[in-house]
């Protein structure tokens, strides 16, 4: 006896069209995401562009240690009276700021906060024993006792450098010229502000 032909029925044929359909609006509609996040978001920060933003500079312990914010400045006891508590400005890649400040402004956008962790090497740079040097304590023409912790401005070949004293004992002085956050990772909060044309 013969094979009857199976019909196909018109649902079946219906739901392979439908599925089809569904994945081609998925895609699009991921398009459309996608374009509506780049359109939206506003401008994308590139190399050279001048920038404003507010920033805050904390170890990783929490302790604030700049920042660009005055409540913030207040609230941790760091506030400056002779510095002016306002968003920077700076041109991104130009050195104008920390290395991996730099690193992460290139792709943000207009309105967008980030917070990063920056590598010593990318901030006040790594710890160098070399920097930290020894000095007769009648050389320095001190008009006082020196303390350990003390912060000190030294003329060394004809540039002044600023140190802290690590110790002092029998008539000798020991300076660390590295900078008081060598060595250390910093946690960055940055907010774009805006980006200019």
């Amino acid at each position: 006896m013969p094979r009857k032909k199976r019909k196909t029925s018109k649902r079946t044929s219906k739901n392979k069209i439908s599925k089809k359909l569904s994945k081609a609006d998925e895609q699009f509609a991921e398009e459309i995401k996608r374009f509506a996040q780049q359109e939206f978001r506003g401008k994308t920060i590139k190399v050279g562009d001048l920038v404003k933003l507010d920033y805050s500079l904390t170890t990783p312990e929490g302790i604030i240690v700049d920042t660009s914010i005055g409540f913030e400045a207040d609230n941790c006891g760091i506030l400056d009276s002779d510095r002016e508590y306002k968003p920077i400005e700076i041109i991104v890649g130009n050195n104008e700021t920390l290395k991996g400040i730099d690193k992460a402004l290139v792709g943000m956008h207009e309105g967008e906060e980030k917070t990063i962790v920056i590598k010593p090497e990318d901030a006040f740079g790594k710890y160098d024993k070399r920097k930290v040097k020894k000095f007769k304590l009648k050389m320095l023409n001190f008009k006082h006792v020196p303390i350990a912790g003390e912060s000190v401005a030294l003329v060394r070949d004809g540039k002044a450098s600023l140190g802290i004293i690590r110790d002092a004992y029998d008539g000798v002085v020991v300076v660390d010229f590295n900078h008081p956050l060598a060595g250390k990772k910093l946690v960055c909060s940055l907010k774009v502000i805006q980006i200019y044309d």
